[in-house]
């Protein structure tokens, strides 16, 4: 078995992290529309916003990770609880990732992400046995936009 690559975090706004997502964090109620906003791709089907609740997964040996091609999608922490994320680049496109490739992403409470349209992704990750999260994709994205191909080396993620 291959050994796995440990992956350390990184912050949400890390200057490295602009061809995978973008970092949400708390403006004034007026303030306007603007560059430090996310760009939202919603427009190939029915946005759905919903709580999504997850069971706590192994970040023990990652050894696949997936994107969606039709949407952007936005998540935060309904729990308030910090969480981690896997990301790679959507430029990657091989039989398998590279896992050299996968930066591990970690999001405060009170900050939410925006994947963009295609980034590789694995979680998110948590601490606790369950989370929930607001969640923000189209209506059939787990079924119709759900490309998932394996890493060419396991991850192990420090969530710290």
């Amino acid at each position: 078995m291959t050994t796995p690559l440990t992956l350390h975090p990184v912050a949400l706004d890390s200057p490295g992290l602009a061809a995978c997502c973008s970092a949400i964090a708390a403006t004034a109620d007026s303030t306007p529309f603007g560059p430090a906003d996310a760009r939202l791709e919603l427009s190939a089907g029915t946005p759905r916003f919903y709580v999504m609740e997850l069971q706590q997964r192994s970040a023990a040996a990652v050894e696949k990770i997936t994107q969606h091609r039709q949407v952007t999608q936005c998540l935060a922490s309904a729990d308030g609880k910090p969480f981690w994320i896997a990301l790679a680049s959507p430029l990657e496109d091989g039989a398998t990732i590279a896992a050299a490739r996968v930066q591990l992403v970690r999001v405060n409470p009170g900050e939410a992400i925006a994947l963009h349209r295609c980034t590789w992704h694995a979680g998110p990750y948590f601490l606790e046995p369950t989370a929930r999260f607001f969640n923000l994709e189209l209506s059939d994205t787990n079924i119709t936009d759900h490309h998932t191909r394996p890493l060419d080396r396991p991850l192990r993620l420090d969530l710290r």
